[in-house]
């Protein structure tokens, strides 16, 4: 989808070109392997904790914050 604003262009992405198929069996697959760390990536923060993954995530301590609910 693209949107003009002014004589600007923004476009949204999902994914890249990539092919959900494909990509993510190949993603798990990796994961299975030890090739992709995903726990790595992310991190789980208690709700109280909001403005402490915020910061992470700004400061590039964590990539993906997650929040825990109390489900």
């Amino acid at each position: 989808m693209t949107h003009n604003f002014f004589g600007r262009t923004i476009r949204g992405i999902l994914q890249g070109d990539s092919m959900p198929k494909d990509f993510l069996p190949q993603l798990l697959d990796r994961h299975h392997k030890g090739q992709f760390p995903i726990e790595k990536l992310e991190r789980h923060y208690p709700l109280d904790q909001t403005n402490e993954a915020i910061a992470d995530t700004k400061s590039g301590t964590t990539i993906k914050p997650v929040p825990l609910t109390g489900a």
